[in-house]
């Protein structure tokens, strides 16, 4: 623990209060400095957390991921760039050997008046494209205020972007919104070189990487199918292992057997133990700034026996239920597709209870069928289990 007067240090943000995963002390400085999206939320999180400040960022960490989630899922193609430009504090290695400062009981204790003595300023500046892999030729990159994160602002003065397309750099507007068509020929990795320009001319160079991926873009195409996805909570909230009691979140995704989207003999597919949520519908979207990597609807689907046809050929609506991310009651983060059996089972019990007022509505006295393979197996054996133990 160091004791020293907040206020002597500079801006506020002292480095060397957080492990240095990022090396934002050295990133300019030594070769590779290329980031990444996990390094640039890493460099987020670390200046977030080095500075005295409840609030020098505006987001959580977990909050950032989502927003930049939420960007990319809301508006097809396009990537968010990410700027973060600060100067921070590092304490000076020099001032133990001065004697500037000495340990007594484990606390670290300026031997100087004048506590700015004992630290060196540095200055950082990190960029890249928010997303870690991108799907499709055309790229439209966002330069927005809103991904801008710095205590330089007043000092900077010119940003150039070569977005490795072969054209080389383009001059960009920092205090407006601007959005840039990329056209890449090839897929792999393609490395993004940022120039900005501060105060007396003085210019830092940075670079970042992502992946691009032009050759399964149709393999990874939602199928044309009529479909509709809704979002609900469960009725009954379990109160869990841990003292919390809240009613879980399901994405329930309807694809109907007849282009009329009228639900009369549906078969409710469950999803497995999916941490992350990595695995969806139609393997839709990204999630922490990364494409998803399984569809549920072509796992059920796969050859020689593409079940999921089948089915639909036999007048089958399947409804397949997901079990997201999200923000429980408490305001904390629930990950869903690894969640208690008991909870996502009540929300199971809630689709039932909708599927069945839906056929009811419709006029429909089919049966309902449930499927759920290995962990979802599981969760639907508690639903139906509760379903029957309480009428």
């Amino acid at each position: 623990m160091l004791k020293i007067d907040q206020r002597s240090v500079l801006e506020g943000i002292l480095y060397d209060r957080v492990v240095p995963f990022a090396g934002l002390q050295r990133f300019n400085k030594e070769q590779p400095d290329t980031s990444n999206y996990q390094h640039f939320i890493q460099a987020y999180s670390e200046i977030n957390r080095a500075s005295y400040s409840e609030q020098e960022m505006p987001l959580e960490v977990k909050e950032l991921r989502r927003a930049i989630d939420h960007k990319l899922n809301a508006e097809e193609q396009i990537v968010p760039v990410g700027l973060l430009a600060y100067r921070f504090a590092i304490i000076d290695s020099h001032a133990y050997e001065e004697g500037k400062l000495k340990i007594e009981d484990g606390m670290i204790i300026p031997n100087v008046t004048d506590h700015s003595e004992l630290f060196k300023k540095k200055e950082v500046f990190v960029a890249s494209p928010l997303v870690k892999e991108f799907l499709g030729s055309r790229a439209t990159f966002m330069i927005s205020p809103d991904w801008i994160y710095s205590n330089l602002k007043d000092n900077i003065r010119n940003l150039e972007i070569d977005f490795d397309d072969g054209v080389g750099f383009r001059k960009l507007d920092l205090n407006k919104e601007q959005k840039i068509d990329i056209f890449y020929n090839t897929h792999g990795r393609k490395v993004v070189t940022f120039r900005m320009e501060f105060n007396g001319k003085k210019v830092i160079e940075t670079k970042a990487s992502f992946y691009v991926n032009i050759v399964d873009i149709e393999k990874r195409s939602v199928p044309d199918l009529p479909f509709d996805s809704i979002h609900f909570f469960a009725d009954i909230p379990f109160p869990d292992y841990s003292g919390n009691t809240f009613k879980g979140k399901g994405e329930a995704t309807y694809i109907y057997s007849c282009d009329e989207m009228v639900l009369e003999k549906p078969i409710i597919i469950v999803d497995g133990f999916d941490p992350g949520d990595k695995r969806n519908d139609f393997g839709r979207g990204y999630v922490n700034g990364e494409l998803r990597t399984e569809s549920i609807w072509d796992l059920f689907n796969e050859s020689p026996y593409s079940l999921a046809d089948e089915l639909r050929s036999q007048d089958y609506d399947i409804v397949i239920l997901n079990f997201p991310v999200y923000d429980n009651e408490y305001g904390d983060e629930t990950d869903g597709g690894a969640d208690f059996i008991e909870r996502n089972a009540f929300v199971l019990v809630e689709l039932i209870n909708q599927v069945n007022q839906t056929l009811l509505e419709n006029g429909s006295d089919e049966e309902l069928v449930v499927l759920g393979p290995s962990m979802g197996g599981q969760v639907s054996r508690y639903a139906l289990a509760y379903m029957e133990q309480n009428n």
